[in-house]
C-alpha cells in the first residue's frame, strides 16, 4: 500500500513539475501577430466622415475611450472627451484600464504608423507586441472591412491631443497568460458588404458594433454582470423569440427604441428600475437604415427561448 502511496505521490509531483513547466512557456510565448503594415491612409473628407460615424455610434469606441457620464439614463459622452482613456471597467477580471487614443505623440497613439493602429483595432496587438486585454473587442472589429477600418484611422488622427494618461492595468496572472492566446492575424483582404442586402449588411453591423460582447454569442442574453452605479444588469435576449426576445417588435419600434436616446435629457438619471450598462446616446446616433438592417439580421438568428432578468436588483428590490 505504501509503495502504491508512493508511486502516485510521484505521479501528482510529475504532474505538477509538468504543469508549471507548461505556465513558464505560455507566459514567455508572444502572441500570434504579424508586422504592421507600412501603409499611409489617405484621410480622404469621406474617409473621416465615415470613420467619424463608425467611432461615435457603431463601433462606439468612445464608450470606453472618452468621459462618459454613467449616472445618467443615456450615458451622454461629455463633450470634448473623445479619445481620452475613460477609466478603468469594475466588470472585467482584476483592472483593465483604457488608453488615450488621441493625436498625442506619447500619451496616445500620435507616434503610432497607421499600419500599428490598424493592426491594434483588428488583431488586438499593441505597438509594442503585447496583447489587449479582450475588453477591447478585436474578435468583433476584425470583422471591419479594410476600408472602414482606414476610415476609423483616417478619422483617429484628427483626435485633438490630450496629455492625459490612463491608469496602469492590473490583471491576474491566468489572466494575462490566457490573453496571449486571443490575438490572431488579419491576413485576407475583408471586403465591405453592400448595403443593399440589409440582411448580410445587418450581420456586419452587428458583428462590428460587438452587440455578441453582452448580449451573448447567440444572442440569447444573460451571463456576464456588468456593473452600474446603481446595481448589476444582464445583456437582454435580442433573439427573434416572441415571448422573451424580440420576436415581437416590429422594425419600427426596435429603431425608435434607439432613437428615444437621441435628444433625452442627459440629467435624467438612472434608477435600479432603469439600469442599464448600453451606451444609448452613442448608439442612438446610428443611421435609420443602419438599424434596420441590424433587426433584418437579428431576425433571421435562431429563436432562443430565454427569460433574462436584467435588472437582478430592481427584481430583488420589488420582491420585499
Amino acid at each position: 500500500m505504501k509503495k502504491i502511496l508512493k508511486y502516485i505521490g510521484i505521479g501528482f509531483g510529475g504532474l505538477f513539475v509538468l504543469l508549471g513547466m507548461a505556465i513558464t512557456v505560455a507566459a514567455s510565448m508572444d502572441p500570434r501577430s504579424r508586422p504592421a503594415s507600412t501603409e499611409k491612409v489617405e484621410a480622404t473628407p469621406e474617409r473621416i466622415e465615415r470613420g467619424r460615424y463608425l467611432a461615435n455610434h457603431v463601433g462606439i469606441c468612445f464608450a470606453c475611450h472618452a468621459e462618459l457620464n454613467h449616472e445618467s439614463l443615456s450615458q451622454r459622452m461629455v463633450p470634448g472627451t473623445e479619445g481620452f482613456p475613460g477609466g478603468c471597467d469594475p466588470s472585467f477580471p482584476g483592472k483593465v484600464c483604457f488608453s488615450n487614443i488621441t493625436s498625442h505623440p506619447t500619451a496616445g497613439i500620435g507616434g503610432w504608423s497607421d499600419g500599428e493602429v490598424i493592426r491594434a483595432i483588428r488583431e488586438g496587438i499593441s505597438r509594442d507586441g503585447r496583447p489587449l486585454a479582450p475588453l477591447m473587442p478585436y474578435g468583433a472589429y476584425k470583422s471591419f472591412s479594410d476600408e472602414d477600418t482606414k476610415a476609423l484611422v483616417a478619422y483617429l488622427r484628427t483626435l485633438a491631443p490630450s496629455d492625459k494618461v490612463s491608469p496602469v492595468s492590473e490583471l491576474p496572472p491566468p489572466l494575462k497568460i490566457a490573453m496571449k492566446f486571443m490575438p490572431a492575424p488579419v491576413e485576407e483582404p475583408v471586403a465591405h458588404p453592400a448595403a443593399t442586402d440589409t440582411v448580410a449588411y445587418g450581420r456586419y453591423l452587428t458583428s462590428v458594433a460587438a452587440c455578441g460582447d453582452c448580449h451573448g454569442k447567440d444572442f440569447s442574453g444573460g451571463g456576464i454582470e456588468f456593473h452600474t452605479p446603481v446595481g448589476p444588469v444582464l445583456g437582454a435576449n435580442i433573439t427573434p423569440d416572441p415571448e422573451t426576445g424580440i420576436g415581437a417588435m416590429t422594425r419600427e419600434g426596435f429603431i425608435n427604441l434607439f432613437k428615444a436616446y437621441k435628444d433625452l435629457d442627459p440629467a435624467l438619471k438612472m434608477n435600479a428600475q432603469t439600469a442599464s450598462h448600453m451606451p444609448w446616446s452613442l448608439y442612438a446616433g446610428m443611421k435609420e437604415e443602419d438599424l434596420g438592417a441590424i433587426f433584418d439580421y437579428l431576425r433571421t438568428v435562431p429563436a432562443v427561448r430565454k427569460q433574462v432578468v436584467i435588472r437582478p436588483q430592481a427584481r430583488a428590490e420589488a420582491a420585499h
